[in-house]
């Protein structure tokens, strides 16, 4: 009995127990997911053709975005700029610069 207690109590049998055990459940993982249909990856592989698709795609929808902003800070600067064609308006700017002027 005291031989069997000191192989349970070396170092190197716990670690090599412990991988075995972790071996079996990676082993079991496997297997379930070869074999059974609820857990099978429906996802296929890409080929080039379709990656660089995606990445083109990828690609131009930022260029149009980035163009739409600059589109958008161009409106608002053009508002900024443009006259007032309200009298009332421009009379109310009138005032307020030369309330804040002094």
């Amino acid at each position: 009995m005291s031989t069997f207690a000191s192989i349970l109590e070396n170092p190197l049998f716990i670690i090599l127990m412990l991988v075995v055990f972790f071996g079996i459940i990676v082993l079991a993982v496997i297997l379930i997911k070869k074999y059974s249909p609820h857990f099978k990856s429906e996802e296929k592989p890409k080929d080039d053709k379709q990656i660089a698709e995606e990445e083109i795609k990828r690609l131009l929808v930022e260029v149009e975005e980035e163009s739409k902003k600059e589109e958008h800070e161009d409106d608002t600067l053009d508002r900024m700029l443009s006259p007032v064609e309200d009298e009332q308006t421009a009379k109310a700017i009138e005032e307020y610069e030369e309330k804040n002027e002094k």
